[in-house]
């Protein structure tokens, strides 16, 4: 879902997705910042196959939680998008933050 609809003005909406992408990031798998290109493809080639494994989907079924995976390439764009945001949006969201 797009967090986007439910602002009114463009910087609420904004500061809205900003809030919403911590979400999905929150709970990411990570590694250390400069990571060559060739370990970058070999992790998320790893990470897409384990989300692939049948005995692996068939645990997460058995615990009945939500379970939505990203991809790497994915998950880059979100946190590319979130973390490119005006100043404006950044103040928006502070103030919905403390009201």
């Amino acid at each position: 879902m797009s967090w986007r609809c439910w602002g009114k003005a463009r910087e609420d909406k904004d500061a809205l997705a900003f809030y919403a992408a911590s979400g999905a990031v929150g709970r990411t798998v990570i590694a250390p910042p400069n990571l060559d290109a060739e370990m970058t493809r070999m992790l998320r080639a790893g990470f897409d196959a384990t989300m692939k494994d049948a005995a692996f989907l068939a645990e997460i079924e058995s615990t009945k939680l939500e379970f939505e995976p990203m991809s790497g390439a994915q998950l880059q764009a979100l946190v590319s998008t979130s973390t490119n945001v005006t100043s404006a949006v950044l103040q928006r969201a502070r103030t919905a933050r403390a009201e």
